[in-house]
């Protein structure tokens, strides 16, 4: 519709227009929908707004679209997770990076208590790890039961990462 509110459209699963293409990265469309005022913060049916979208599917363009008209940074998902969280499980190192520098908090918890350098250490992204921590991630006891990315990087056998953890900067 000319007038309507472009962020009151939804698929079956409560995904907006916006979402729908963030998941797409289709950059045209984020921006003029966003120049239509849809909402940056509604939350689908899974728990997920378009930031937290675009952190799943890697699509950078889109996510630095949603930053520079005001997304928050550190809302969560049902687990806890805020997108830098998501981007550091998925491994996508630019997003981590431009959530980083725009603010987003490296010490919010999720649920469990993990921070975004343990879910990086889980999943094994040493890159995303040494980011972390070059930027001041704190390589403590880090969830509800005191595991480490060290326990956590040497649980899978991931010598990448605990190299990392021992050498850092």
């Amino acid at each position: 519709e000319e007038k309507g509110d472009p962020s009151k459209y939804c698929n079956g699963m409560g995904s907006t227009a916006l979402m729908s293409a963030c998941e797409w990265g289709n950059i045209k469309c984020v921006k003029i929908l966003l120049e239509h005022k849809a909402d940056i913060h509604a939350v689908s049916a899974t728990f997920r707004n378009a930031l937290m979208t675009c952190a799943f599917y890697g699509k950078y363009k889109c996510t630095k679209a949603l930053i520079k008209y005001g997304a928050k940074l550190d809302e969560v998902n049902k687990r806890g997770w805020t997108a830098l969280m998501i981007a550091c499980a998925r491994g996508y190192i630019k997003i981590v990076r431009l959530l980083m520098e725009a603010g987003a908090n490296l010490e919010k918890k999720d649920k469990l208590g993990n921070r975004a350098v343990m879910i990086a250490s889980v999943n094994g992204q040493w890159e995303i790890v040494h980011v972390l921590l070059k930027r001041g991630a704190l390589n403590a006891p880090v969830n509800n039961i005191k595991d480490t990315p060290w326990l956590a990087a040497t649980a899978r056998d991931d010598i990448a990462t605990m190299s990392e953890l021992i050498f850092k900067d």
